[in-house]
């Protein structure tokens, strides 16, 4: 099977394969194909973390993450790849989804949007994302779909209005915190940080579908539950997962240094929980 990074014909790039359950991974870096460095770590989350920065500075062509079956490529210029994507298909996969048509809404390199493809085979999947390059990165990861599925990439912003099709479930991993919440230093890969995505989400709920998934920071967990009480879906959500998350100290302004916990022996790092909350009519 000819892999992505045979078709993107990449002279350097990165493999990482997960383990099923995130107690390891296995990384090799390659050059024109062949191995050249691998190595295993017991802690995923800091493999991807390092493999990013690798790529940044030595203009590393390309990454492919490999989880439970499938392959996902990830381009410098997408929103930063963490295993935050994969714990919320592990979520996803123990929800046991049947559905015909998906909508990934803020959909990156397309982490999200492909693996449910592989989970539920829905007949229809829009992948939407106001950033084109990052558009392009969630076509490539695409080919791999099945024939079963007719896939969309559409550009736009995610706006209840906008959209005139309702969808059976629509599923997010927005950047968690509002703008000005994370100082992104110069010459770092990061996630975007603006927070109307899930806003945007909760208020256009019902309009558009009777079932949504999306992550989001414990951290800003009592503005998330305002916003779905004022949106007046508060019986409908329930959080159906959650994991502890690391995050550089660094790049956490002082203005919420203060909800995070530090972790024990590692100053650099603070801590916070990540959500998956389902809203579901």
């Amino acid at each position: 099977m000819t892999s992505l990074t045979d078709r993107t014909r990449a002279m350097f790039s990165i493999e990482i394969d997960l383990g099923d359950h995130f107690e390891s991974a296995t990384t090799r870096v390659l050059h024109e194909g062949h191995a050249v460095k691998v190595y295993e770590r017991s802690s995923p989350r800091s493999l991807l973390a390092d493999s990013i920065r690798f790529m940044i500075a030595e203009r590393v062509m390309q990454l492919e993450v490999r989880f439970r079956g499938a392959t996902y490529l990830w381009l410098p210029g997408a929103y930063q790849l963490t295993l935050d994507a994969f714990r919320f298909l592990a979520c996803l996969e123990q929800e046991n989804l049947s559905v015909t048509s998906a909508l990934d809404a803020g959909c990156g390199c397309g982490v999200i949007g492909v693996g449910l493809a592989h989970l539920a085979a829905p007949r229809r999947l829009q992948l939407l994302d106001v950033n084109m390059e990052v558009l392009a990165n969630a076509e490539a990861n695409t080919a791999q779909i099945g024939d079963e599925t007719a896939v969309e990439l559409r550009h736009a912003e995610f706006s209840p209005s906008a959209l005139e099709e309702r969808f059976d479930v629509i599923v997010s991993n927005p950047p968690y915190f509002p703008s000005g919440a994370i100082a992104v230093p110069a010459g770092r890969v990061t996630m975007t940080d603006e927070f109307n995505l899930t806003e945007a989400l909760i208020r256009g709920f019902e309009a558009r579908t009777n079932l949504l998934y999306f992550t989001f920071s414990e951290v800003l967990g009592t503005e998330i539950r305002e916003a779905v009480d004022a949106a007046g879906f508060s019986d409908y959500f329930e959080v159906v997962d959650s994991w502890e998350a690391p995050i550089p100290r660094s790049i956490v302004s002082d203005l919420l240094e203060d909800r995070f916990d530090v972790i024990l022996g590692n100053q650099d790092e603070l801590r916070h929980r990540v959500s998956v909350g389902r809203l579901r009519q």
